[in-house]
């Protein structure tokens, strides 16, 4: 189980820390070991994320809640020799590894004026587009670093940056003109705890 917050990395509005609203991000996974060295995962999450314009004369904001699936390999550049049956090594008490991977993004974003957080009372614009929520592909590229707690538990912090097939991850699109020639992105840094079944 993964707890972490979440931002509106690079878009249309928001692409500075400053103008993101942080939200939480919740996930659930499993990892395989394949070698000393690699992982196969698949995770799906919960991401909520927000962002007000870099340009405060525009005056647009957006909220968005999101689903993620994602399948990742993870490299660990220290080698975990207690895979292998005949040995008595431990695994690393620490752990520094990065990892990349394919998924899909279920978004559905609600755009306002204003430049705060969006709040019960906040009167959304019309979506650019009627079939939200939408899919997109994403691209996740990331790493960690982890600490062994116990021969089965294992608590890492780790950090992704998502590149997506979409520019209307903030609807706010069409509002400034039309399609523009980068994708929107987004970040999540994450507290997570992994559980050994071995």
């Amino acid at each position: 189980i993964d707890l972490g917050n979440s931002d509106q990395g690079n878009g249309d509005l928001g692409n500075s820390p400053s103008d993101n609203f942080f939200g939480p991000a919740l996930s659930l996974g499993v990892l395989y070991r394949l070698t000393p060295h690699l992982h196969l995962g698949s995770e799906f999450s919960y991401v909520k994320m927000g962002a007000r314009d870099k340009y405060k004369e525009r005056g647009l904001a957006f909220t968005s809640t999101n689903g993620l699936g994602t399948v990742l390999l993870r490299f660990d550049l220290l080698p975990d020799e207690s895979v292998f049956a005949a040995t008595t090594a431990e695994t690393p008490v620490f752990q520094i590894f990065v990892q990349g991977g394919v998924g899909l993004l279920l978004y559905n974003p609600h755009s306002y004026i204003g430049t705060e957080r969006a709040t019960n009372d906040t009167s959304f614009l019309l979506p650019e587009r009627n079939d939200y929520p939408a899919l997109a592909g994403v691209v996740p590229v990331g790493g960690g670093f982890g600490v062994r707690l116990t021969d089965q538990l294992r608590a890492n912090l780790e950090g992704n940056y998502y590149f997506t097939t979409t520019d209307q991850l903030d609807d706010i699109n069409l509002r400034l003109g039309g399609a523009s020639a980068n994708k929107d992105g987004f970040a999540t840094v994450m507290l997570k705890l992994e559980y050994s079944l071995k």
